[in-house]
């Protein structure tokens, strides 16, 4: 049977049977133009140059090269320590909640953190962009779902990573792939653990 045929087959089982054919849609609270453009590719530069996030390689070779590009010019220290290098300059970190839909009900569902920063001379977010692109390749090969006890949001679960402006500094989206509440809570405790009195 051909696709075209199972589509309308599977169009007409939606109307006779009455299923609920609508799928979940999200939207997130904030939710800016840049993060409607991570859908979980391969790590890119995006065109106002915050980036998309790696996804763990898996052909041999692939992990150098990626961690080679995605962190040329960026010194191994800062690879390692990644966007929240100074924590002295992170202010707050807060839950980052989306509002889920499905036909007519509508529910908030954690997500991931929210970690704010002040601005700080020559730091933009297109270098704190590097600098998580950089160490989220650095580490895609060992970050453990589910790890506790890390002060490292980005090795508890995959996670994206956008950056916007403030206007006291910058704003720091760390949202995991999956929709999975333990998952958040785990991003959300890992970066509550970069503040400066934790």
């Amino acid at each position: 049977m051909s696709h075209r045929m199972l589509d309308t087959a599977f169009g007409i089982l939606c109307i006779s049977q009455a299923v609920a054919c609508d799928t979940v849609t999200e939207q997130t609270q904030p939710r800016s133009p840049v993060q409607e453009q991570i859908a979980g590719s391969s790590p890119k530069p995006l065109t106002d140059g915050t980036m998309d996030v790696a996804v763990v390689p898996h052909a041999p070779g692939a992990k150098s090269s990626s961690v080679d590009a995605a962190c040329a010019g960026i010194s191994a220290q800062d690879r390692e320590i990644g966007p929240f290098g100074d924590r002295s300059q992170i202010t707050s970190v807060s839950p980052l909640v989306e509002t889920m839909t499905q036909l007519k009900f509508s529910w908030s569902q954690l997500r991931g953190a929210m970690i704010f920063m002040r601005a700080t001379p020559g730091t933009t977010k297109q270098w704190l962009n590097r600098l998580g692109y950089c160490h989220m390749s650095s580490i895609a090969g060992s970050v453990a779902s589910g790890a506790d006890g890390v002060a490292d949001p980005f090795a508890v679960a995959p996670v994206d990573m956008t950056v916007e402006d403030t206007p006291q500094g910058f704003v720091v989206y760390i949202r995991t792939r999956q929709v999975d509440t333990d998952l958040a809570k785990l991003v959300l405790e890992a970066s509550k653990r970069l503040l400066p009195n934790r």
